[in-house]
């Protein structure tokens, strides 16, 4: 009986194999029964199962860059190949689109010790973001499995990412298809969206202690902004109902070199020695263009609740308390 309600689950609920990678908002159904390992050059490989030197094989990875485009990236792609690879050829490439994004598949073939590689490579551009998928077999293998691969990609899913910081347990969600620089600045956050007249439209997130309340650090920020930004307004001030507390904004113009007019908001909010601040700027002509966008990584802004003892544990100390009174 046991046996027949699990098969029962298994008919309702079917499992299901895939690559789910919300930190980089996407997603697809991979082949049952490859195996997945990572190596230092891409997020992810999929492996046939097999005993060959060189089974046929699905590798996944994603390459943020800005102020590119499909044809730099494909380009790229192949001088890095040409240069590691023996005898690396383009037999093939063609343009086309996957989920109403440009895209751009590459075949092509190089030696691998006695054997010769060949490799159908797609890669989907949305804005700043390009999803990277390569399937790679042996000449003679190919043919066979590469129908496996244009199935995975038919379930290829791109949605708005996570970005989570471990250490301080803070999340959002950002736009799908902006890029994301959390190298370059020690605790800051840049994302990348749309380029409007040469200026990137961009959303700063960063971090620094502070003892003092809201109110204090909005003080000591418009001091800071008045001696360090050329031709700085203040405009408008607010608050903001989030669900990791109320913010206090700014909105503001200053000057680039160039010059420049840039208009800005700055939703700021402290807790628990730190203070928190997610910066919107732009080209004034275009800020009303990413201003949901914006506003949609500020409402998904959370940080980690207070950690208070849960009704499981009051119940706990409530019937421990009540059986020592009982003896």
């Amino acid at each position: 009986m046991k046996r027949i309600a699990l098969l029962l689950l298994l008919f309702l609920f079917p499992p299901t194999f895939g690559y789910d990678n919300p930190s980089y908002g996407f997603s697809l159904v991979t082949p049952v029964g490859w195996a997945q390992s990572e190596d230092g050059y891409v997020l992810a490989v999929f492996t046939a199962p097999g005993t060959g030197t060189y089974e046929p094989r699905i590798s996944i990875n994603v390459l943020d860059r800005t102020r590119s485009g499909l044809d730099a990236v494909i380009d790229q792609i192949q001088q890095t190949y040409a240069s590691i690879f023996t005898d690396f050829k383009v037999e093939e490439e063609y343009s086309g689109s996957i989920l109403d994004l440009p895209s751009r598949t590459m075949v092509c073939t190089w030696k691998q010790g006695t054997y010769e590689l060949r490799m159908e490579e797609i890669v989907v551009q949305k804005l700043n973001r390009y999803y990277d998928f390569g399937f790679i077999a042996r000449s003679e293998d190919y043919d066979a499995s590469l129908g496996v691969f244009r199935e995975c990609m038919d379930t290829l899913s791109v949605f708005d990412p996570v970005h989570e910081d471990d250490g301080l347990g803070a999340s959002l969600l950002y736009p799908s298809g902006w890029a994301l620089d959390d190298v370059t600045f020690e605790d800051m956050t840049i994302f990348y969206g749309p380029e409007v007249s040469g200026f990137i439209t961009n959303v700063v997130f960063a971090t620094e202690a502070w003892d003092g309340d809201t109110a204090d650090f909005v003080e000591d920020q418009k001091v800071q902004m008045e001696e360090l930004l050329t031709g700085y307004q203040l405009l408008e001030e607010g608050t903001t109902a989030l669900p990791a507390g109320t913010s206090r904004d700014l909105v503001y113009l200053y000057e680039i070199p160039g010059p420049t007019l840039i208009r800005a908001r700055a939703s700021m909010l402290c807790r628990d020695g730190l203070a928190y601040a997610m910066v919107y700027t732009s080209l004034p002509e275009a800020y009303d263009d990413s201003f949901s966008e914006y506003q949609g990584m500020l409402s998904s802004f959370r940080l980690p609740e207070a950690h208070l003892p849960s009704a499981f544990l009051y119940l706990f100390l409530f019937l421990a308390i009540f059986t020592l009174r009982e003896l």
